[in-house]
């Protein structure tokens, strides 16, 4: 089209069939023949920016090309109204006067075209093919402005010229403006896929709809076939009758046809599934006498296979009765002989058990292992609890094993031995032989413990309660009643503590010092250092009813001091450094004990040691520096005195 218009002529001869045209046209550079177009005299005659645009189209790149709004604004600003003028009839005369063969719709497309224009005199360009004026938009204003009947126009005459890209074009701007005519074009043209567009339905479905809503017969009748069928939309017959109708009340004979069409198909449909209702039925009886005359000779079958049964099954069973008879004397030897040597299990387990318990008592834990290892093999729960704890602590020859003490801890413990309980419950609680640490699975196997008496496991269970671990609330009522429980056991730990809550009055127990005396003596006298410290104090100060004794307050501070207790070391080494409770005053073992105290971390033996090495006594050099390191650790532990004799000594 392009080189026909520059050149004013047919560009192939009519023998040339569409498919020999586009396979010319692949290649614009080869396939036009340019020769022609630049001896026209009539292509010479085009402006400049004709000839400009032309050559852009001809791209062999598509992007390159410009678009058809770009070629209208092109031809728009570039063509004054006399040029315009001058244009259309020029074009007008020559595509009159050519015997290219060139059809009246060409024509007329392009004299449409060209009528865009309008000049001074009106506008310019041929009358339409019904007649009226075909006259454009004034102005240069581009095809966007055109109203909805232009559009609808233009894309009408350029589906009459054969140009169905751009008709597709105007009809899409026409329905994009409202016009019904448009929006049913566009629809049908994307339900069928028809001027080189692909089918889609959904979107073609949706232009009809807009022009049947408008009241656009053919529209509703289009709209009522798409239900009808479900292109488009889903398939829904009662909406299609419904446009149909819609149609035909408008007066659309085509509107009444679809519908009649419609409900004789329904008819003929009900009709369809009535007759293979009424078939599956037929089917379906004859199916269920062939199954009656089945099931009569099954019965008739099973009637005697049951009476040879009875008979065989009758003989089975007196076979039976016998066998099993003999199985159940049998049975009851077995089980009489399995209790006996149970028995004799138990009996021996228990005395394999004994002499476990007795070769440990006299240090031999070689052959107590011997003994539990025998008693552990046939399920004695002591004895496997004891297995695990020589594992746990490296006894009897045996490497230690914190893994195979779990192991034997736990089949103990799942017999329930208190003391396997309360011992995995300590595993628990350290992360040991593998187990993950866990103060929550620590508090249920110490509590299994405990209800069974262990004083270890209710010792425990009280510090869970005093510190609020393993998910259990903090409570010192709680605890003191474990403590209590675990006391009246004898176990010296429980006692202290207990000492210590009468002592301070916590946990609900009065606030009693003769009775935390009594629970300190009972420990003390079990040789438990922190008890044998406390009972010190009460002696030093004449406390819980106790004559003020510093004399005696030295002994039980000897006993904890000599077991390692840090505190009775440093009170032992004051007592040492001022000569009180009966002692010589001794410089050099005030600072032996402080020694041993401070090593331990006790910041007031530190505090102690440090003023020695200051000044030089208790057998030590003087030596500020030492001083110094003591000092820091003690006031690192918050000790005021310490912290004051550094800022005195500037450090």
């Amino acid at each position: 089209m392009l080189f026909e218009m520059l050149l004013g002529e047919a560009m192939f001869e009519s023998e040339f069939s569409d498919y020999q045209i586009l396979k010319i046209l692949e290649d614009p550079k080869q396939g036009v023949p340019w020769d022609r177009l630049n001896k026209s005299e009539y292509a010479k005659q085009w402006p400049a920016w004709v000839v400009k645009i032309a050559s852009a189209c001809l791209q062999t790149t598509p992007k390159k090309r410009p678009t058809v709004p770009d070629i209208w604004l092109e031809f728009y600003g570039s063509m004054g109204a006399e040029g315009a003028t001058a244009a259309a009839k020029s074009q007008t005369t020559q595509y009159a006067a050519s015997t290219s063969g060139l059809s009246t719709a060409k024509f007329d497309a392009l004299t449409g075209k060209l009528s865009h224009i309008t000049v001074s005199g009106g506008p310019v360009g041929p009358s339409s093919s019904t007649g009226g004026s075909s006259a454009g938009p004034s102005g240069s204003r581009p095809v966007q402005a055109l109203s909805a009947d232009d559009k609808l126009r233009y894309a009408e005459e350029w589906e009459k010229a054969g140009n169905v890209a751009h008709a597709y074009e105007y009809f899409k701007l026409a329905a994009e403006s409202g016009a019904a005519e448009g929006q049913f074009r566009l629809g049908k043209i994307l339900l069928d896929g028809s001027h080189g567009k692909s089918q889609h339905l959904e979107h073609g479905a949706g232009w009809v709809q807009a022009a049947a809503e408008k009241g656009h017969t053919d529209a509703m009748i289009e709209y009522g076939r798409c239900h009808h069928s479900g292109r488009g939309v889903p398939q829904n017959w009662s909406l299609a009758k419904e446009w149909y109708a819609k149609a035909a009340k408008l007066g659309s004979s085509a509107g009444s046809k679809w519908l009649k069409a419609l409900e004789a198909e329904e008819q003929t449909a009900l009709r369809r599934q009535q007759n293979e209702a009424a078939k599956r039925r037929f089917e379906e009886d004859k199916k269920k006498a062939e199954r009656d005359r089945q099931a009569l000779e099954h019965a008739a079958a099973v009637r005697r296979a049951a009476a040879e049964e009875h008979e065989r099954l009758e003989k089975e069973a007196r076979d039976l009765a016998a066998r099993r008879e003999a199985e159940a004397a049998a049975a009851r030897k077995r089980e009489e002989e399995a209790a006996a040597a149970a028995e004799q299990a138990r009996r021996d387990a228990a005395d394999w058990q004994r002499r476990g318990q007795a070769a440990e008592d006299e240090k031999n834990f070689a052959e107590a292992l011997i003994w539990y290892r025998k008693a552990a093999q046939v399920e004695n729960a002591f004895s496997q609890g004891r297995v695990g704890y020589f594992y746990h602590k490296a006894l009897g020859g045996l490497p230690q094993d914190k893994r195979s003490a779990v192991e034997w801890y736990r089949k103990a413990a799942a017999q329930g031995d208190a003391q396997a309980q309360c011992n995995l419950g300590t595993c628990y609680e350290n992360g040991e032989g593998g187990l993950p640490q866990d103060t929550r699975a620590a508090v249920e196997w110490w509590r299994k413990a405990a209800d069974q008496a262990s004083v270890t496991a209710q010792c425990g269970l009280g510090y869970c309660y005093e510190k609020g671990l393993g998910g259990l609330q903090r409570d010192k009522r709680a605890a003191v009643e474990w403590f209590r429980k675990a006391a009246a056991q004898g176990l010296a730990e429980a006692q202290c503590i207990l000492g210590y809550y009468y002592s301070s009055g916590e946990g609900g127990l009065p606030q009693d010092a003769r009775v935390a005396v009594e629970w300190w003596h009972k420990a003390a006298d079990q040789g438990l250092a922190e008890a044998q410290c406390s009972l010190g104090y009460c002696y030093s100060s004449g406390e819980g009813g106790l004559p003020q004794d510093a004399r005696v307050a030295v002994e039980w501070w000897h006993k904890a001091a000599d077991q390692g207790l840090a505190e009775a070391q440093y009170i032992l080494g004051y007592c040492y450094e001022n000569g009180e409770g009966g002692l010589m005053q001794d410089e050099r073992a005030a600072v032996e004990w402080w020694c041993k105290a401070a090593e331990q971390g006790q910041a007031n033996a530190q505090c102690g040691l440090a003023c020695c090495y200051e000044i030089g006594s208790g057998g030590l050099p003087q030596n500020t520096l030492a001083a110094v390191q003591w000092l820091r650790k003690a006031a690192e532990q918050g000790l005021a005195e310490a912290q004051k004799a550094l800022k005195r000594l500037r450090y």
